[in-house]
């Protein structure tokens, strides 16, 4: 958060705006993974210390989410992702 907090900032910005519109809390974290290197790019002038080394990081950050999402990846290829409750319902 420290090296880059402005790529991080419209990575969760994408969160809340994909969160809101499919209420899908994976696709939300998975919009927001692969948008962070995008943002590292934009942000970080690419003549800097330590750019390549922040890019590299952005993208194995992306990679272990996409990772970690496997079974939601799975479900949500099949239809079967459940969305974020609303007044107590899972839709």
């Amino acid at each position: 958060m420290a090296i880059c907090p402005f790529a991080l900032a419209l990575s969760a910005a994408v969160w809340l705006v994909v969160m809101a519109f499919s209420r899908i809390v994976s696709v939300a974290s998975l919009s927001a993974a692969l948008a962070l290197p995008l943002f590292v790019l934009i942000t970080i002038d690419p003549g800097s210390d330590g750019f390549g080394v922040i890019l590299a990081f952005s993208i194995s950050i992306t990679i272990l989410v996409f990772l970690t999402h496997r079974s939601n990846i799975s479900r949500l290829l099949r239809g079967e992702e459940k969305k974020l409750a609303r007044k107590g319902r899972i839709l």
